[in-house]
């Protein structure tokens, strides 16, 4: 005599609960493959935007610069880059000067700190500061996570041509970015 089955046998209650679990975990690797790859790709980009800011600042800097007084020694590599607007040295004298009494006159520099690259300006020439200090962050992070470094390169005495290589690193992702710009700091110039 055959009863009629009510219900899921025990077996069939264990294979639907195996299947299951390994569905779920499936998932749950899969979402968190997808959350790994999204945070490396905003990292990617944090390290992208702030290479690319650094660039810019220092390519226009450069371009308006009269007067570039690091990197100081040509052939020689500079962790940073100092400059003028509207100044450069008189004949036989080593300070700076307006060359355009009309004009403003400005000074700039952009060095690195703690891993991380400031941007400072302002009405002097040379500029007076202390890297980090009230300067704008330009690339890198201060709480170090994502470091920032630039050298700087003035081929030779008469170059009007300074290279850099700006450098951002995050714990995910890394980007180095090449400036080579040219400057009109030649003493004398007007901008």
């Amino acid at each position: 005599m055959r009863r009629n089955q009510a219900g899921v046998s025990l077996v069939e209650m264990v294979i639907a609960t195996a299947l299951g679990a390994v569905a779920v975990v499936g998932v749950m690797d899969l979402v968190s493959a997808l959350m790994r790859a999204q945070s490396a790709g905003r990292a990617e980009t944090r390290v992208q935007t702030g290479a690319m800011a650094a660039l810019r600042i220092v390519e226009k800097e450069i371009g308006q610069s009269t007067y570039i007084s690091r990197p100081p020694t040509p052939g020689v590599a500079s962790a940073g880059l100092e400059g003028c607007v509207n100044a450069a040295p008189p004949p036989g004298s080593s300070t700076p000067a307006a060359i355009d009494p009309s004009r403003v006159t400005r000074g700039y520099a952009v060095c690195q700190h703690e891993g991380a690259l400031y941007y400072h300006a302002g009405p002097a020439c040379p500029l007076v500061f202390s890297c980090g200090v009230n300067g704008t962050l330009i690339a890198g992070s201060e709480g170090g996570n994502a470091t920032a470094s630039a050298i700087f390169v003035r081929p030779d005495a008469a170059s009007a041509l300074i290279t850099g290589i700006v450098t951002v690193t995050s714990r995910d992702a890394s980007m180095a970015t090449r400036v080579a710009a040219t400057a009109a700091f030649s003493p004398g110039a007007t901008p």
